[in-house]
This record gives structure tokens, C-alpha cells and sequence, in this order.
């Protein structure tokens, strides 16, 4: 509801890291233009924690973009969370997308892949 854009936005700036991805969590969950608008906003985060969070969120959302940005980011820690999410939301284009980080060269986002 209207109520979760209203938490999360200040939230979003909040100091705590872990209040900022709860935040992206609940943006996620919610969905909808001005959510997914706020999650886009942080895709370049110079934090990789709030960026694999908030590629992850638009991509449990379905943005195939993010998709894209986040199987190409420098961080292990975000294509692990691509890695993550695919597995969660099995289907014939994500499982061929996890199958490409089965090569990653992060023994993590290898084993997210195979989860």
C-alpha cells in the first residue's frame, strides 16, 4: 500500500545499512512504478551492498535490465545476489541467465547459481 512508500523513503536515507535494505526489501515486495522507481535510483550505488539489493529487488520484479547490469557488475557480492533470486524464481530464461554464472569467477556466485 501507499504506507510502504511513505516508511521506505525516508528509510532509505537512513544512517543504519541494514534499515536501507530492509527498506529495498519491502520496495521489492511492494512493486509498482514509484517502488521500482526508488530501486532504480540506487542500481549505481557506489555501496555494493545497497546496489546487489536493489538489483535484486528489480529483478524479483522482473526488470530484465537489471538483469543485465547486475550479471555485468564488478562486485561478487551483487551477481551473487542475481544468483540468489534467479534460484528463487525458477523459470526457463532465469535458470539459462544462472547457468552463465555457473562460470563466474567468484566461488560464491558459482555456488548461489547452483542453489
Amino acid at each position: 500500500d501507499a504506507r510502504t512508500l511513505e516508511l521506505a523513503r525516508p528509510a532509505l536515507r537512513d544512517s543504519e545499512l541494514s534499515v536501507k535494505i530492509a527498506a529495498i526489501r519491502a520496495l521489492a515486495e511492494y512493486g509498482g512504478e514509484p517502488a521500482l522507481a526508488l530501486l532504480k535510483a540506487l542500481q549505481n550505488d557506489p555501496g555494493e551492498l545497497l546496489r546487489a539489493a536493489a538489483l535484486a529487488g528489480l529483478v524479483q520484479c522482473g526488470d530484465r535490465t537489471a538483469q543485465e547490469i547486475a550479471l555485468a557488475d564488478k562486485s561478487w557480492r551483487v551477481r551473487c545476489a542475481l544468483a540468489e533470486i534467479l534460484s528463487k524464481n525458477s523459470n526457463e530464461q532465469n535458470q539459462k541467465l544462472a547457468a552463465t554464472l555457473l562460470a563466474d569467477r567468484s566461488a560464491e556466485v558459482r555456488k548461489a547459481a547452483l542453489a
